[in-house]
């Protein structure tokens, strides 16, 4: 579009046409300018979180960043009992709880538009396991460790968040 004359759009190559509704879409672009670069990793314009953990960090959650198909409100109030579990369980690991959920399969999410109905389930299922992170914790960086070590040939992997 070159330009907009009342109800008619001009366009580049000197057409007009009339309209009744013009949507311009941007984009949808995330960016957390609050954070100093590299606290969140991204790949291929997605933050690499866990539902709304950092893997990385202890205490940093991200929230509402998905699209969904439809019905917003409900997933909002679930994940908004979510984070509350996880801010009180993060109290009583010792890596962050992002960290953790990734052991347990949880992966960044690979489209901003979600299904709400996975999303409720995916909730659900978090819910149930947050109380008992901190009694899975030790086991679960045990695994890491082992993993890590393989990986590099080593027998002793990076447990914290920076591996």
């Amino acid at each position: 579009m070159k330009a907009f004359h009342g109800p008619e759009v001009e366009f580049t190559d000197g057409r007009r046409e009339p309209f009744d509704l013009v949507v311009c879409a941007t984009g949808f672009s995330v960016s957390f300018p609050f954070l100093a670069e590299g606290v969140v990793r991204w790949e291929g314009g997605m933050p690499q979180l866990i539902g709304p953990c950092s893997p990385d960090h202890r205490g940093l959650y991200v929230f509402g960043l998905g699209q969904p198909r439809y019905g917003a409100g409900p997933l909002i109030s679930a994940g908004g009992e979510l984070l509350c579990d996880l801010v009180r369980v993060q109290e009583r690991l010792s890596v962050p709880v992002g960290l953790l959920l990734a052991e347990l399969g949880g992966r960044p999410h690979k489209t901003w538009v979600l299904d709400p109905m996975q999303v409720l389930r995916d909730v659900r299922r978090a819910r149930r396991l947050a109380p008992r992170l901190p009694l899975l914790e030790r086991a679960l960086l045990w695994r890491r460790r082992r993993r890590l070590g393989e990986r590099t040939g080593g027998a002793n992997g990076t447990v914290g968040a920076e591996a």
